[in-house]
C-alpha cells in the first residue's frame, strides 16, 4: 500500500505504523539514501535524503486494516488509489505495489552512489530498447533505456505510480530482447 504523509514527518510516521503493527509482520519502507553533507563551514554530517518524498510503502497489513485504521494514523495525509480497479464498499481500491517492483526500487537505491542519480517521475517516457546493467553496482536491473540530456538512465515502472530513472553507464549495460 502506497501512503502519502507530511513531508516533515515521514520517517516518525514510518516508525510509528512499524511500531504498531509489528506484532502483524507490517513493514515500512521510505525510499531514501545516506549521504555525507559537507556544510559551507567545512563540518561533514550524514545527511538523508528522499528518494520519492512523501512516500511511505507498507506490507502486511490488509486492505481492511489500511481503511479504517491507518487513515487515524498521525501526520498520514491520504492514500495512493488505484482507479482502474472497481470500488469495493463504496471504497476506492488502494494501489498496490508488486513485490518484484518493491525489490527493484531497493535494490536501484542501494546500487547508485547518489541520491541524485535516481528519480521519480509521474510522466511517460517513450523508450525503445530494453536494457541489463551487466557489472557494476546495479548489476541485474532492467529496464527501458532512455537518454536525455548527455545522460543515459534505466527506467522501471513502479506500478502506477510513475516511472524510475537510474542514471548509468552505457559501458556496463547490455540490450536484451
Amino acid at each position: 500500500v502506497a501512503i502519502l504523509a507530511h513531508q516533515k514527518y515521514t520517517a516518525s510516521c514510518c516508525e510509528y505504523i512499524e511500531n504498531r503493527y509489528a506484532e502483524q509482520g507490517c513493514v515500512c519502507y521510505v525510499p531514501s539514501k545516506q549521504e555525507k553533507h559537507v556544510y559551507a563551514n567545512r563540518t561533514k554530517r550524514m545527511v538523508t535524503k528522499l528518494i520519492i518524498p512523501r512516500f511511505i510503502f507498507v506490507s502486511g497489513i490488509s486492505e481492511n486494516q489500511a481503511y479504517y485504521q491507518v487513515r487515524e494514523w498521525p501526520h498520514v495525509e491520504l492514500f495512493m488509489a488505484d482507479r482502474a480497479k472497481e470500488r469495493s464498499k463504496g471504497h476506492i481500491a488502494l494501489a498496490q505495489i508488486a513485490h518484484r517492483d518493491m525489490v527493484k526500487l531497493q535494490n536501484a537505491i542501494n546500487g547508485v552512489r547518489s541520491a541524485d542519480d535516481i528519480t521519480f517521475t509521474a510522466e511517460d517516457l517513450a523508450f525503445d530498447e530494453q536494457i541489463k546493467v551487466v557489472s557494476g553496482e546495479l548489476k541485474g536491473l532492467e529496464g527501458g533505456y532512455y537518454k536525455s540530456g548527455g545522460d543515459d538512465y534505466l527506467v522501471f515502472t513502479l506500478g502506477r505510480l510513475g516511472n524510475i530513472k537510474v542514471r548509468v553507464s552505457i559501458t556496463d549495460c547490455a540490450l536484451t530482447k
